[in-house]
């Protein structure tokens, strides 16, 4: 038996609230940013809110269940910038392994211009999801104990 002192629910919604302001925060800041650190904390917050919502699924309204899919889509989409990001830096570190120049400069380019594309992608995305204040976000999920 766990025992938990306080209004759990009111915890959750907090947790919630907190997590999704972060997230817009980050949304904000990666308006103008293209500064890695920046969009992996994006991801991440992205991510924990995420988890939150699909953990209450079953208890959010259909146009919530849709939000919270559009949310997902974001993710994937933080997700691969943040991929390529990798793959980019290591090959970068690595280069002298590559034997063809043209081939490799051509990777690098394509890469550079489709985060490009995946972080312009995000940025709408991010600016649709994220447009509410936490308080009005909480109040929109019908979760309040309010």
């Amino acid at each position: 038996l766990i025992k938990v002192k306080g209004d759990v629910w009111g915890a959750v919604v907090t947790g919630i609230q907190h997590t999704y302001a972060d997230c817009r925060d980050f949304s904000q800041v990666c308006l103008e940013s293209k500064t890695p650190s920046d969009w992996i904390g994006w991801r991440k917050s992205v991510k924990y809110l995420r988890v939150e919502l699909d953990f209450l699924n079953a208890f959010l309204s259909d146009e919530m269940k849709a939000w919270n899919r559009q949310l997902h889509d974001l993710s994937d989409l933080l997700g691969r910038n943040q991929d390529l990001l990798l793959i980019s830096e290591e090959i970068e570190d690595n280069q002298k392994v590559f034997k063809d120049e043209k081939a490799l400069n051509g990777f690098l380019s394509i890469s550079k211009e489709y985060r490009k594309n995946l972080r312009k992608v995000a940025r709408k995305l991010g600016e649709k999801l994220f447009e509410q204040r936490s308080k009005e976000f909480i109040r929109g999920l019908g979760l309040s104990p309010n």
